[in-house]
């Protein structure tokens, strides 16, 4: 379970990032990204933190915007032009609208580097989230183009975190 998360451009060559897509698993934690996760760190004078692997990906997924009635609100998933993705009825895909918990989504860049050898430390670590794109679909740049980090021709669904 988990994503493929692409920085912005900027950000990739800040950071020293190669492929243009990154994969992080939210169910492999190893024992040192959860003692992380748990000791915390400070981000602008708060302390973010999460006792286990278990409360960060809840913080990633249990923040949902609901309407005065308590229903979800649904967004369009777009594609990386912020076009709507089609389901096969033609329909616009939708997805519940999330409030981000934006110390959860930074630990996901944070693992996301880790998977391709950037050590960055947590509590230093930013990037543009309005320009951070996930996809949540397996990941088709290997199964299209059998190279893992390069995007094909094709272009796989992505949601915005705004």
């Amino acid at each position: 379970m988990g994503v493929s998360i692409r920085f912005t451009d900027a950000d990739r060559a800040r950071l020293g990032v190669v492929d243009e897509w990154l994969a992080v698993d939210y169910l492999s934690v190893t024992g040192r990204e959860a003692a992380v996760l748990q000791h915390g760190f400070d981000l602008d004078g708060e302390h973010v933190c999460f006792p286990s692997p278990s409360a960060w990906r809840k913080a990633l997924v249990d923040t949902k915007v609901l309407d005065e009635q308590g229903n979800e609100i649904l967004v369009d998933v777009l594609d990386a032009d912020g076009q709507p993705v089609l389901d096969e009825q033609g329909q616009p895909r939708r997805v519940p609208k999330r409030r981000p918990h934006w110390g959860a989504e930074l630990v996901v860049g944070w693992l996301a580097l880790r998977r391709v050898g950037i050590h960055v430390p947590l509590a230093e670590l930013d990037y543009d989230m309005d320009g951070l794109r996930m996809r949540t679909a397996p990941d088709p740049d290997t199964a299209a183009t059998g190279d893992p980090g390069k995007d094909p021709a094709s272009t796989p669904p992505t949601t915005s975190n705004s």
